[in-house]
């Protein structure tokens, strides 16, 4: 397979931005963040659907680059909920799960999830020969609620080039900017300070992603210092000295 490292991603992923700006439904506006539906419908050809993909709700989405039968479950309230039933996959459809879609649901999770298997078609697209394992086990791309540890390299370039295109360089600083954190965020943290936090709320709000994808995305940029969006406390916890023994 093709290794590529931040930095080719990072070009690839331009790339793809500069192409969508061009787009007829995007171009000749400032771009301060990236629709990721029309992205994935109008520029790469695309189409979403939605399906209950597990019952313990760990698979978010997942595409595939040829006809292929996958494994969903019905909608809650059908007449053969929690029994497996086939969805054929056509090698242009992202499947994504049903909750997703929902109101109330997690927005920047749902997008992050349509560019990440986006993302999967974008590197077949630009490396035919090397991207995509060939096996049958592997011609079935997920994309997972949780990040295991032992996730491939293939996987961290599509999520990696995922949040690239989400999030292009270009709009978070314009973000920023917009709503008043300026060029670097020192601090990331609710409770010491607040008033940056709800800002930093608004713009991922604003831009349609996660929290936690803005802060990681910030972080690569240097646009974020001290990220403690998971550990507000971090900043005056006292560690246990070992070698003191308090």
């Amino acid at each position: 397979m093709k290794v590529l490292s931040r930095a080719n991603l990072e070009a690839i992923g331009a790339r793809v931005i500069r192409a969508y700006a061009a787009l007829p439904g995007v171009a000749g506006q400032a771009l301060e963040r990236v629709d990721i539906d029309y992205l994935c419908h109008s520029l790469l050809g695309l189409q979403i659907d939605y399906r209950h993909l597990s019952k313990d709700g760990v698979k978010l989405g997942l595409t595939s680059f040829c006809q292929i039968g996958v494994e969903v479950l019905p909608e809650e309230g059908e007449a053969d909920y929690g029994e497996d039933q086939f969805y054929m996959l056509d090698g242009k459809t992202l499947l994504i799960e049903s909750e997703l879609a929902r109101d109330g649901a997690n927005i920047g999770r749902r997008n992050y999830t349509v560019s990440h298997e986006s993302c999967h078609h974008i590197l077949k697209l630009l490396f035919p020969r090397d991207y995509g394992a060939q096996t049958k086990e592997r011609s079935v791309h997920y994309c997972y609620r949780s990040k295991a540890s032992a996730r491939d390299w293939e996987e961290w370039q599509v999520d990696t080039l995922a949040g690239i295109i989400l999030l292009p360089a270009e709009c978070v600083k314009k973000c920023m900017s917009r709503f008043g954190l300026g060029t670097q965020m020192r601090l990331l943290n609710r409770v010491f300070a607040p008033s940056d936090y709800r800002r930093f709320e608004e713009m991922a709000s604003f831009m349609g992603a996660s929290k936690t994808a803005l802060s990681i995305r910030m972080s690569q940029l240097g646009l974020l210092k001290r990220n403690d969006l998971h550990d507000p406390y971090a900043l005056v916890r006292i560690e246990k000295d070992e070698e003191d023994g308090l």
